[in-house]
């Protein structure tokens, strides 16, 4: 996945990543997206019969090479599908010189490996996050003058290495967070560049950024101020039908924890076609790994025909105290939440309240202004874009006020930014699903939070899950962890604020808190086409339309709405079979659904900046499929 960068961004702007940014460099996911079907411009000449060789060469190594169309150039190579690519694999790139986007996210390379990359006269978008990608690296990026977006996160960079990039005209979007960059080095890089966008890290603290760019006085007064939300956050031409205005103070978490869930009957793993012995495998397999420092600690779970049966946990949940991890450990889940999003858009259209394509302007007339590149849109945004990422909305920038205004105001600060495609027409993993979430707020007349409680977590007995920790859940939160060298360290989550009566505002696009077993709940009720221990949440129909596979001109992509599916080449869970469908977290929270298999797994584990912890889950699901009779 790629962060939005397609159109030019006037002022230069410092930038806090969000939460999609965190999820599309911290944990590799979800596949290459489908390129876009109407990229007239980018069409160069014919392929030369070497760069065709080439790329078969790479597809044969487990590259992912796709193209515009016949006879034009490739516009995405990603190497993510390469198990260990060598010398030979990098070398390769060089020789297909029509590449538009390179992703080499996660690799472990050598600088001279990328030397190839100097002859990509075409690249517009290289992804090297998570890669030990260094400074001498950076180096052969000197001629790539049509290059628009380099993600840099977590990598070996350093101020040195940006002055690289300082030629860089046509240079519009970088993202440097957890590197070695300073705000100096940042700020030196947009005076050469003044039309750079900057995603600095969440460690900025503002008042650096301000010093760093004092050109900004002279601008006009157009920023957002960095106040927490004001007394009345709903903007001044509330045209919106049956507007909400969410209480300035934030509001009290539902006291789900008094509900008496019941959970998935536990069963013998024969009971329900499954081989106990390749089940029993699960943690010593997870413990071998974990001495490996892929994670603290884990907690696995697999269910199938609504029966439990496997729930363990294996590590810790906090090292520093010993305290060991277990089942019902609570973890901040991020992007799951996103599936929950999208059960509390169809729920409401179930009841006619909501129509997926009608235009989202209809509740947010906001959406009816927006405009791509200077142009108006084509056709309305509908809530079937905002839900699968085909809606054009960008990533934003952070903003010190980011967690305390409602979420009527960010959803308006969101869709302030430049849009970065027609409706339609692309998808980019973005923040439509937080726009959504404001709309379910206009239309059911309660607070996203409120609601998500009374129709989703209260009726499944979700009890554990919620926007805000208290007290007693903060004593079971896994604590999150980096590689620091060889060493795992504690790591910083900013949806976990400090103390528990610190509330941050709900974000619908990855807010929640959960565990395993109450992830199992709203798994196993989408499983059975919406309902859970004789309590419909969701109609069938429902279910259906938003996990199946969506198209963005045309082509499928590996999304449906909040949902991601196996709709493309390159599986996220390539051990299930074509039909399933599920979610992952940025933190490493991974959730699947087999509708042929009657299956629910659920992957819980707190990393961020770990480059080999998707081994865990990999491991996991594995044995999982095994254990299949």
């Amino acid at each position: 996945m790629h962060p939005p960068d397609e159109n030019p961004i006037p002022t230069m702007k410092l930038h806090r990543p969000t939460l999609l940014t965190i999820l599309t460099a911290a944990f590799l996911l979800f596949p290459a997206l489908a390129p876009a079907a109407d990229e007239k411009a980018d069409a160069g000449p014919a392929p030369t019969p070497e760069e065709k060789q080439a790329a078969e060469d790479l597809a044969k190594r487990g590259a992912l090479v796709q193209s515009l169309a016949a006879n034009v150039n490739w516009r995405y190579v990603n190497f993510r599908g390469i198990e260990k690519p060598d010398a030979a694999a990098f070398a390769l790139i060089g020789k297909i010189p029509s590449i538009i986007e390179l992703d080499l996210a996660g690799l472990q390379f050598q600088p001279a490996d990328l030397a190839g990359v100097a002859s990509l006269k075409s690249l517009k978008k290289l992804n090297l996050s998570r890669s030990n990608a260094s400074d001498a690296c950076l180096a052969h990026f000197k001629g790539l003058d049509k290059l628009e977006s380099l993600n840099l996160f977590h990598t070996e960079v350093t101020d040195a290495g940006l002055k690289e990039l300082s030629g860089m005209k046509n240079l519009k979007r970088l993202y440097v967070f957890e590197t070695k960059v300073t705000d100096a080095g940042a700020a030196a890089l947009a005076k050469a560049l003044p039309t750079l966008a900057i995603d600095r890290g969440w460690t900025v603290p503002p008042a650096t950024v301000a010093q760093a760019k004092p050109e900004e006085k002279k601008e006009p007064a157009k920023p957002e101020p960095p106040k927490p939300a004001p007394v009345k956050p709903e903007p001044p031409k509330p045209a919106t039908p049956k507007p909400v205005t969410p209480k300035p103070e934030p509001p009290k978490p539902p006291q789900v924890a008094t509900v008496k869930a019941v959970a998935l009957a536990p069963a013998k793993p024969e009971e329900a076609g499954m081989d106990a012995a390749k089940l029993a495998a699960i943690k010593p397999a997870m413990e071998e790994l974990l001495k490996q420092n892929r994670a603290s600690g884990v907690v696995t779970l697999v269910a199938r025909d609504g029966k439990l049966v496997h729930l363990d946990a294996a590590g810790m949940a906090n090292t520093e105290k010993k305290k060991a991890m277990t089942p019902d450990t609570i973890f901040w889940i991020a992007s799951m939440t996103k599936s929950l999003t999208s059960t509390a858009v169809m729920i409401l259209a179930d009841e006619g309240k909501l129509a997926l394509d009608e235009p989202a302007s209809k509740w947010v007339p906001e959406l009816a202004k927006v405009k791509v590149g200077g142009r108006a849109l084509v056709r309305p945004i509908t809530l079937r874009d905002l839900l699968s990422h085909t809606s054009g909305i960008p990533d934003p920038a952070r903003k010190p006020s980011d967690g305390n205004v409602p979420l009527a105001q960010y959803a308006l600060d969101i869709l302030k930014e430049p849009f970065e495609f027609q409706p339609g027409s692309e998808y980019e993993y973005g923040f439509g699903l937080t726009v959504a979430g404001r709309i379910v707020e206009i239309t059911s007349g309660k607070t996203f939070e409120q609601f998500v409680a009374e129709r989703i977590l209260l009726p499944l007995g979700m009890k554990d899950t919620t926007w805000h920790p208290d007290a007693a859940q903060r004593e079971r939160l896994a604590r999150t962890y980096k590689l620091a060298g060889d060493k795992l360290v504690p790591a910083h989550n900013t949806f976990l604020t400090s103390e528990p009566d610190i509330v941050r505002e709900a974000e619908p696009s990855g807010g929640l808190f959960s565990t395993a077993a109450d992830m199992a709940r709203f798994y196993q009720m989408v499983l059975n086409g919406g309902e859970l221990d004789g309590k419909r949440i969701v109609s069938a129909k429902g279910v259906a339309e938003m996990t199946k596979p969506h198209t963005a001109s045309g082509k499928p992509i590996q999304y449906g709405l909040g949902w991601a599916n196996h709709a493309t080449e390159k599986k996220t869970a390539p051990q299930f079979s074509a039909a399933s469908f599920g979610h992952g977290g940025a933190f490493g929270t991974f959730g699947w659904v087999d509708p042929e298999k009657k299956m629910v797994v659920v992957f819980m584990v707190q990393n961020v900046l770990v480059p080999k912890g998707g081994e865990l889950r990999d491991k996991f699901l594995e044995l999982v499929a095994g254990a299949v009779k």
